[in-house]
C-alpha cells in the first residue's frame, strides 16, 4: 500500500509501508499528521488512522547524550525526544 502525508502544507508521497514506517520512526511524521491512502474517503491525522502508531511507547534515556534535540518545526513539548540506545534491554 502507498501513503500520502501532509508536511508543511504540502501533500508528500506516495511512499511505500516500510518508507512510512521509517518516517515514523525518525518523527517526520507523528500523531498529528494527516495522512491518506487509496480507498480513504479523506485526509485523517494518523492517531485516528492507527491510534497504536501514534504514541510510540516510552523508554526512559540510557544517559542525558541520550536526549537528541529536534529541529524547531518538529517541536513536540520540550524539543527532545527520547532514543531508546541499541544496548537497551527490552522486554
Amino acid at each position: 500500500m502507498n501513503w500520502y502525508y501532509a508536511q508543511a502544507g504540502q501533500r508528500q508521497g506516495p511512499v511505500d509501508e516500510a518508507r512510512f514506517r521509517e518516517l515514523l520512526n525518525r518523527g517526520e511524521i507523528a500523531g498529528d499528521t494527516l495522512i491518506w491512502h487509496e480507498g480513504m474517503a479523506n485526509w485523517q491525522m494518523l492517531r485516528e488512522v492507527h491510534p497504536e502508531l501514534a504514541s510510540p511507547p516510552f523508554a526512559p534515556p540510557h544517559h542525558q547524550s541520550d536526549l537528541i534535540p529536534r529541529r524547531a518545526s518538529a517541536n513536540r513539548g520540550n524539543g527532545h525526544v527520547w532514543r531508546v540506545p541499541q544496548d537497551f534491554p527490552r522486554g
